[in-house]
């Protein structure tokens, strides 16, 4: 009787604590439950609140509420893909050697680096040599019985799945006909980023206040890779490389300053005239491609070949002047857009310059550069840097600044600098100065009348050109016309 009594209230014990004991495991359990089902259901949430944290700085690139302006064609993705390796994986050092129509066929990468490889000459051998040897195996591969294939090296198999796996009939004869070298970029690409946040942040507000999707300000990254100094070899200028005939549209360029090399300045350029291709073809990738190649050519290739899908006429549209640069500026400008919207992924962390902060002092007068150094607490490299669209000829002391010119100087110098310009000698600035015109004469022109047309006087051009009989002035002839500024 006691050892029941003993063993019931025994067991009612253990009872009671496997009771909590479950309970708590029970507990533990839902708590756990909770935080994986929580990861589980939206992986995303902790990056986000990472994303949000105060501490985080602010992202290098604006991220648009509305980020699909953008067709991506599935055809282009071979393309991309390809200007996504340019940017990335291979250096200005390195040459590409590729099919020109099929992006997906690279052949061979070559280092230029070599120091036998140093000369122009000596690189143009070295890639006409590749040239060469993969013609030859194209060649042997058009030729090839299918019961010789186990006799081919790797690069010629390799080379025979690369042309194979395009689709359609596209033959190793027509593939000899295709090759083209690309130059790497990954390393003037970061450059571009690391330079790019000093202006990039107004270019977005820039192209915001016109309305345009701010993604558009990716395109100096394969214009020029944001080198305010880059020129094309057809006079293209600036980080938007606009050409003189678009840029004097939109911008002042004169003996003076070039606005095309102010970051800024082209940038609203840049802005109107997108803004145009816009309006004019109602299609992002149509306008961005005009940007390239204009809005007329565009407007013809969509009338040849009666489409407005880019993939269409980039497949379809024959030209002379719709060349390989026109055809990849899309795809190009798509590489870009995704490149530096993920750069950690192909740079790591990268050491960005910030803004220039600066002032702009209005020179009350026609100066030198020369002279500003020799009075002003200015230094040279700042004021370059500070102001790119002068003329080279101005920075190097050649010719005179212009009167009410808006120099911009290094923050906080504007005062120091009002006083000391105030001290520099009254010979050495001047209120105007002599400046010579060219003017080609037109029918029915005189002396009289082209003095009068630039502020000029008869005696000054009849001594400026040695004219000896006023009244035998000829169409075309060219005259040298004093004036002032």
């Amino acid at each position: 009787m006691v050892n029941n009594i003993y063993l019931t209230k025994r067991n009612g014990y253990l009872l009671l604590f496997l009771f909590f004991l479950a309970g708590a495991l029970f507990f533990l359990s839902v708590q756990g439950n909770d935080q994986l089902s929580g990861t589980d259901s939206n992986p995303g949430d902790k990056d986000t609140q990472l994303s949000q944290s105060p501490a985080d700085p602010d992202p290098l690139f604006a991220r648009p509420e509305n980020p699909t302006h953008f067709d991506y064609p599935e055809e282009l993705r071979p393309q991309v893909e390809f200007w996504k390796k340019i940017f990335t994986e291979y250096t200005t050092g390195q040459a590409v050697i590729h099919d020109r129509m099929h992006m997906g066929i690279i052949y061979t990468v070559i280092d230029l680096t070599k120091q036998q490889r140093h000369s122009k000459r000596a690189r143009r051998k070295v890639i006409r040599t590749a040239f060469n040897k993969y013609k030859r195996i194209l060649r042997k591969l058009s030729k090839l019985n299918p019961k010789n294939m186990p006799a081919l090296s790797e690069e010629e198999e390799a080379v025979f799945r690369m042309v194979k796996a395009i689709p359609g009939n596209y033959s190793f004869t027509r593939a000899t006909r295709n090759f083209r070298v690309q130059h790497g970029m990954r390393d003037s690409f970061q450059w571009a980023l690391v330079n790019a946040p000093r202006y990039v942040k107004e270019m977005e507000s820039i192209f915001a206040q016109y309305e345009l999707p701010v993604e558009l300000t990716r395109i100096p990254f394969i214009e020029s890779s944001f080198n305010v100094n880059a020129y094309s070899r057809v006079g293209a200028a600036g980080i938007w490389q606009l050409t003189p005939s678009t840029g004097k549209h939109y911008l002042k360029i004169d003996r003076y300053v070039d606005e095309r090399k102010d970051p800024l300045k082209s940038t609203e350029a840049a802005a109107k005239l997108l803004s145009s291709y816009f309006r004019q073809l109602e299609s992002w990738p149509l306008a961005i491609t005009a940007y390239n190649h204009g809005a007329y050519g565009i407007k013809t290739a969509v009338l040849k070949t009666k489409s407005r899908n880019i993939e269409t006429i980039i497949k379809k549209y024959k030209s002379r002047s719709f060349g390989f640069s026109s055809r990849n500026f899309y795809a190009e400008f798509l590489a870009a857009l995704e490149v530096t919207e993920n750069y950690k992924q192909y740079y790591g962390d990268i050491a960005f310059a910030s803004p220039d902060e600066y002032d702009e002092f209005i020179l009350n007068d026609y100066v030198k550069m020369k002279t500003l150094l020799k009075y002003c607490s200015l230094d040279k490299k700042a004021i370059t840097r500070l102001n790119p669209e002068l003329n080279k000829s101005l920075l190097k002391s050649h010719k005179f600044l212009p009167k009410h010119y808006p120099l911009r100087v290094p923050a906080g110098m504007k005062d120091k600098l009002t006083d000391e310009y105030a001290l520099i000698a009254a010979a050495e600035k001047r209120s105007t100065i002599d400046i010579t015109k060219l003017h080609r004469v037109k029918m029915g022109q005189n002396l009289w009348k082209i003095a009068k047309l630039y502020n000029s006087s008869v005696k000054a051009i009849i001594k400026a050109n040695e004219i000896k009989d006023p009244n035998m002035l000829k169409k075309g002839q060219v005259l040298k016309v004093p004036t002032k500024a």
